[in-house]
């Protein structure tokens, strides 16, 4: 069968050299894609009022001046080096690289008390880094910084400027808005290749899906904008409202006008993560594999009769959180008190409505979403069919 594009990351990883190649030849450059074949990214389930949604859209219509404005200014770029292990040989490491990405300071004194200010960007931006240097709009200095904390799985790190020179001056930091929604309009702030100046593009979000990073080629929640996102983009954040609503990652090989934005949802329940355990402490995993139970006879064999849906468990890891609780040919009904449909899907924000007055009840993302809202050690209830009969339980993630 035909492959599916190729997801590519966008921080502009290349070398001294490269880069004049790159520059002599007019052409773009991306970092090396490290997920291979794969699809793109991720939805957000957070069950967001729409109280909120209409704040949002209030506060647009003043937005576009403090977004070219304070907004803009809390955008940085990036300077890394790195040096990556060489896995055929490990008695050695690679070359040396030098990549630059962005970020944008957000202001949170419970993760970094000493200053109150730190710098969010992507973890493939700066893995394996030797050196992390920023520089702020506007500014020729580069200040020192370091890796605080590293999300890979989620594509998120939060970095620190070691030089106390960075926080004179600084503006307004940046607030976390709530995730983006169907053609919402968003800006892409960066500093993507092609310049070294800060770069500004505008698009909607035209789909709203649980897919694949292809950092971590972990499923999460994701949003596909229509906006431009090049090498070099990665950790810059999507505005709405003067608001960060997602943070730019990754764009698909042999298409045009799709990037992807990791919603604010994710970037924010990574950052309730660090506060409340003071360290990165990873995703829930349910740990079993599942198939669709779409089929008339397979649910005639399930005896799941009418008015009944949910997927069909295949293997159960035996290190997850579903041993011991789940066996081969259950069948999950519920998960967290949502119902799951047979391909394997749950609403994504019923409540929401859309311009255009068509209502977000169509949209639906895979049951993967759930797990958002939790973290390692919490439980999560579960009712499964097993030999006809229905069972509920609650098992510690």
């Amino acid at each position: 069968p035909d492959m599916p594009p190729r997801k590519r990351e966008r921080a502009s990883a290349r070398t001294r050299s490269s880069a004049r190649s790159e520059q002599s030849q007019g052409r773009a450059a991306g970092s090396r894609s490290k997920g291979g074949p794969g699809k793109a990214c991720a939805a957000s389930l957070s069950a967001t009022a729409a109280q909120e949604e209409s704040d949002d859209d209030a506060a647009a219509a003043t937005a576009r001046p403090q977004e070219t404005g304070t907004a803009l200014s809390c955008v940085l770029k990036v300077y890394c080096t790195s040096v990556r292990p060489n896995f055929a040989q490990p008695w050695q490491m690679k070359r040396q690289q030098e990549s630059t990405s962005s970020g944008f300071i957000l202001r949170d004194e419970q993760i970094f008390p000493a200053r109150g200010i730190i710098i969010l960007t992507n973890a493939h931006s700066v893995a394996h880094s030797v050196t992390v240097r920023v520089r702020k709009h506007g500014s020729p200095v580069k200040h020192v910084a370091k890796v605080l904390h590293i999300g890979h799985e989620c594509d998120v790190a939060v970095l620190v400027a070691e030089d106390p020179a960075f926080y004179d001056d600084l503006p307004e930091p940046l607030q976390l808005g709530h995730t983006a929604r169907l053609q919402d309009p968003v800006t892409v702030v960066g500093y993507p290749t092609g310049g070294d100046n800060l770069s500004v593009t505008v698009g909607v979000v035209s789909r709203v899906d649980v897919q694949a990073y292809s950092h971590s080629s972990e499923r999460f929640l994701t949003l596909q904008i229509d906006a431009a996102i090049n090498a070099g983009n990665s950790g810059g954040p999507a505005l709405k409202a003067g608001r960060c609503v997602g943070i730019a990652f990754e764009t698909l090989d042999d298409a045009e006008n799709i990037g992807y934005l990791i919603p604010a949802a994710v970037v924010a329940r990574f950052l309730d993560d660090l506060r409340s355990h003071g360290e990165y402490t990873r995703w829930c995993s349910l740990g079993f594999s599942w198939q669709p139970v779409e089929s008339p006879a397979l649910r005639s064999h399930l005896k799941l009769g009418e008015g009944r849906s949910g997927v069909y468990v295949g293997e159960v890891y035996p290190t997850g959180a579903a041993s011991g609780v789940l066996r081969e040919g259950d069948v999950v009904l519920r998960l967290g008190g949502q119902p799951i449909a047979d391909d394997g899907t749950v609403p994504f924000e019923p409540a929401a409505e859309v311009r255009g007055g068509a209502s977000c009840r169509s949209q639906r993302v895979s049951f993967d979403a759930l797990l958002l809202r939790h973290f390692v050690g919490d439980s999560i209830a579960a009712h499964v069919l097993r030999g006809g009969a229905e069972r509920q339980g609650r098992r510690r993630l």
